[in-house]
């Protein structure tokens, strides 16, 4: 936040199958992958739900910008 206070979210991204077939497995984020994301925020903002949009790692510029369909 703008305190920097850590924050959980709950982010919605595609299935498992459709990531696949856009290059995403399950090796691509590693637990500690410090990321950016963009998207559209829920209807309620208290609940930190967002649909991802776009992810970025910027350790090494990994970048993924799908669709869900």
């Amino acid at each position: 936040d703008e305190k920097g206070t850590m924050q959980v979210w709950n982010i919605e991204w595609g299935g498992g199958g459709l990531l696949g077939r856009q290059g995403v497995d399950r090796d691509t984020l590693k637990p500690g992958d410090r990321v950016i994301v963009v998207g559209q925020p829920g209807r309620v903002p208290e609940e930190h739900r967002l649909r991802m949009m776009n992810l970025t790692r910027p350790a090494d510029g990994w970048k993924w910008g799908g669709t869900f369909d």
